[in-house]
């Protein structure tokens, strides 16, 4: 869906692999977001004007890729933000899913959660993580950077969130 919506309608749709890739990188970075404020509660007001930001972008003769060009920054604002301004911020993610026909219900039922699909070796990780983030506090790059490379080899990405690291099976 994101790979046929990338395109504006009126324009031809250049179907490429490279279009399909980009499209899945925006979908993962959809799901991070997505399970990453699984657990807010969105709040009934918006912050910032990233849904203004969307809706004008699909008004303007629906330019879909104007649109996800906002809501890649949107992801990345998200990924920086304070925990305080999560709330309303997954408000606005959840409306703007909804206009592109992603539910949270589709979302919710694509990945299993990351300590039910990795089983055991789930612990093992958290332990690297946590590991990481105390070399990060102690100011010990060196070893952080050594245990993402381990991360990295057991098929881990750490995103750094200002909630903490989120971890996902990649």
């Amino acid at each position: 869906r994101l790979a046929l919506l990338s395109a504006q309608y009126s324009k031809p749709l250049d179907w490429t692999e490279n279009r399909l890739q980009e499209s899945e990188k925006l979908y993962k970075k959809i799901k991070e977001i997505f399970h990453l404020l699984i657990d807010v509660q969105p709040a009934s007001e918006m912050y910032g004007d990233w849904g203004t930001q969307f809706l004008e972008a699909l008004s303007d003769d629906l330019n879909t890729p104007k649109a996800f060009s906002v809501l890649s920054g949107f992801i990345n604002a998200v990924r920086k933000e304070n925990a305080e301004n999560l709330p309303a911020l997954k408000y606005q993610f959840l409306k703007i899913l909804d206009l592109i026909g992603l539910s949270s219900d589709i979302l919710g039922k694509v990945d299993a959660p990351q300590e039910v699909a990795l089983g055991d070796n789930a612990a093992e990780i958290d332990a690297l993580v946590a590991a990481r983030t105390q070399a990060k506090a102690d100011k010990d790059f060196k070893r952080a950077d050594d245990i993402r490379t381990a991360l990295t080899a057991l098929g881990v990405e750490v995103t750094d969130t200002p909630n903490g690291p989120v971890w996902r099976k990649v």
